[in-house]
């Protein structure tokens, strides 16, 4: 089971707090550093169903040669992760996708459960997010959720 691993701070500092940005980011950081993410800026539009990136950031982080698109990005400090990767690629929102990262944030690498404490969320407003439903006191990570549950099936 791959995890991948991301800072969620450290993604709000390089993109100075850009959804789409933010969300092209944690894709590439998932492909792989130095790997071709696509070919060209209207494939990456279409994966993650953005509109628009920051060219700033997109310069920076990332390598168009023979009409790929080469990530140069890679977490070093990583304090979170997820192993289901495809809510970046869903049809919903930037922004749901961004919420539901930040959710995954709030879990530490050492935890390896697919839920968080309610508690950890002060704004309701995002609990009515896709990604997750809310049980008593927890607040399920049904992409992650799900994950595991896959991969115990293949161990069974």
């Amino acid at each position: 089971m791959k995890k991948y691993y991301f800072n969620w701070i450290d993604l709000k500092l390089k993109t100075h707090n850009q959804i789409n940005d933010i969300l092209l980011l944690t894709y590439a950081s998932t492909i792989g550093y130095n790997k071709i993410i696509a070919n060209y800026t209207n494939e990456l539009f279409k994966i993650l169903r953005i509109d628009k990136i920051d060219y700033i950031v997109f310069n920076k982080y990332f390598k168009n040669h023979n009409n790929n698109i080469y990530n140069l990005y890679k977490c070093e400090y990583s304090q979170s992760y997820f192993i289901n990767n495809s809510f970046l690629t869903s049809g919903c929102t930037p922004r749901q996708k961004i919420e539901y990262l930040y959710f995954l944030s709030l879990r530490k690498n050492s935890v390896k459960n697919p839920h968080i404490p309610l508690k950890y969320v002060d704004n309701i407003s995002l609990l009515k997010n896709p990604f997750i439903y809310v049980n008593k006191d927890k607040i399920i990570l049904i992409p992650e959720q799900n994950e595991l549950r896959s991969y115990e099936g293949e161990i069974n």
